[in-house]
């Protein structure tokens, strides 16, 4: 009869003190566990083949949206059992892999080394359950994915876009793609699209092989939009719903603080340009090179240089954005910001835009910005400081 994981897990630990026969045992087990798990995902397999999920989301807002006016959907599914049947039969698939690899730790280390055991051929049959798992959790995986693209709300495909267009231009990655899954989290149907970077290099130089920005759409009457961050792939789940977003300003913020909670120095989010510098103050006679400056534009997020369309040579605009950038950074009022600048031509005149970050040596996080720790696993006040100064001080 096959055992329960944490049967599976207690037995893995008990390795360590007990004589080589309970290895073979906990083998065995597993291997039971493994069979009966395969059993149950291709038993869910051919009861999903008939399923249908049926969603009207209505008409996703224009231009950028507000997540906050996103319209209630009405979801309905021909059988949500088999749904949950499929995330249950996943959800024990990844456990069970979790304890095949302490499992081949253990044995590789010598911690589970016996005079009895050949440690080659045990760990064969531990690489072959673990083959067996991938397959299954590959297959789970792949109908929710499947039933994520048949059924993919509009709002989170529009919004999805923008986050992806924020991530090009903020972030330095060698490669980005994405795969959605529907999933069911406190009682709702969810949505999530996961964007991953790979070969991400942050701002301090630091490189990350893969980083995982995940989007994730909860449907009901009142839909809600939530952001989560990984650095390695995390199976769909209620631990997806870590900040709750309602704008692309404060979905951009989310996403600097979550980066920044994974080490992942970053210019995600901008601060307002009246924090900085009095946007009234800018002035083309304040800068060296005022007679090739055609106008100067401030609004919440940056402030604009628009050249006359005499300046045609790019290198003559490189010198000039250099010259505007060193005296720009001279009439910033905030020491705790970072000046950032771009250049782009509009038209026929090329364009030089400066926004703004916190700097490096400014806190990172503040009570409020983790207040969702709080509120997601019921922490004290005292608790809830005491992760701000780890993460701010660093003791």
């Amino acid at each position: 009869m096959a055992i329960h994981l944490v049967s599976l897990q207690s037995a893995v630990y008990k390795q360590l003190a007990s004589p080589a026969e309970d290895l073979l045992k906990t083998l065995r087990s597993i291997s039971d566990r493994v069979t009966e798990l395969l059993s149950r995902q291709k038993n869910v397999e051919r009861q999903l083949a008939s399923v249908t999920l049926e969603i009207d989301v209505g008409q996703s807002p224009k231009g950028s949206p507000r997540l906050d006016k996103l319209k209630p959907e009405s979801v309905k599914i021909s059988s949500l059992k088999e749904l949950r049947s499929n995330y249950s039969v996943l959800s024990e698939l990844y456990s069970t892999l979790t304890v095949l690899e302490s499992t081949q730790a253990k044995i590789q280390t010598g911690l589970a080394k016996s005079a009895d055991i050949n440690p080659a051929k045990a760990l064969a049959e531990v690489e072959r359950l673990k083959n067996q798992v991938k397959v299954g959790i590959k297959s789970a995986l792949n109908f929710l994915a499947s039933l994520s693209d048949q059924h993919h709300p509009k709002a989170l495909s529009k919004f999805a876009e923008i986050v992806q267009n924020a991530l090009s231009q903020n972030l330095s990655y060698e490669e980005i793609g994405m795969r959605s899954f529907v999933f069911e989290a406190e009682g709702a149907l969810c949505f999530s699209d996961y964007i991953r970077l790979g070969g991400l290099t942050d701002e301090d130089g630091d490189y990350k092989p893969e980083v995982f920005v995940v989007l994730t759409y909860k449907t009901g009457e009142k839909p809600q939009v939530f952001v989560c961050v990984l650095t390695s792939f995390q199976m769909p789940g209620e631990d997806l719903l870590a900040k709750k977003v309602s704008s692309v300003r404060e979905t951009l913020s989310a996403l600097s603080l979550l980066l920044g909670l994974e080490k992942i120095s970053n210019t995600m989010s901008t601060l307002p340009v009246s924090t900085v510098v009095a946007p009234k103050s800018i002035d083309k006679s304040l800068f060296s090179y005022e007679n090739y400056i055609s106008k100067i534009e401030a609004d919440e997020d940056q402030i604009s240089f628009t050249l006359k369309q005499t300046v045609k040579e790019r290198n003559l605009v490189d010198t000039i954005s250099s010259k505007i950038f060193r005296e720009f950074s001279t009439l910033l009022r905030k020491s705790n910001a970072r000046l950032r600048m771009s250049i782009s031509k509009a038209q026929r005149a090329f364009v030089i835009k400066f926004f703004f970050v916190t700097s490096n040596d400014a806190p990172l996080v503040s009570p409020e910005d983790v207040q969702f720790l709080a509120d997601r696993f019921n922490l004290s006040d005292s608790a809830l400081n005491k992760i701000v100064q780890v993460i701010n001080v660093g003791t």
